[in-house]
């Protein structure tokens, strides 16, 4: 038998088990908080992606990319 681990949204309070909770790096939110952002310019997407462009794409690898070699 497994325990159930539960956990409160950061956003509406509401407790939930933790494995239905989204965590954005600080926060957990519920999936009716939960707003995925893109990894470069951070405005919120309404699909299931990373990135809201292409050019944002880009610019994250870019930035990743030339970390590496400095």
């Amino acid at each position: 038998m497994s325990e159930e681990i539960l956990e409160f949204c950061d956003d509406c309070g509401k407790e939930f088990n933790v494995n239905d909770l989204s965590e954005d790096g600080v926060h957990f939110l519920c999936k009716d908080c939960f707003i995925p952002l893109c990894k470069q310019c951070e405005n919120p997407l309404d699909k299931n992606t990373d990135f809201c462009s292409h050019d944002c794409y880009k610019k994250y690898w870019a930035e990743i990319i030339g970390d590496e070699y400095k």
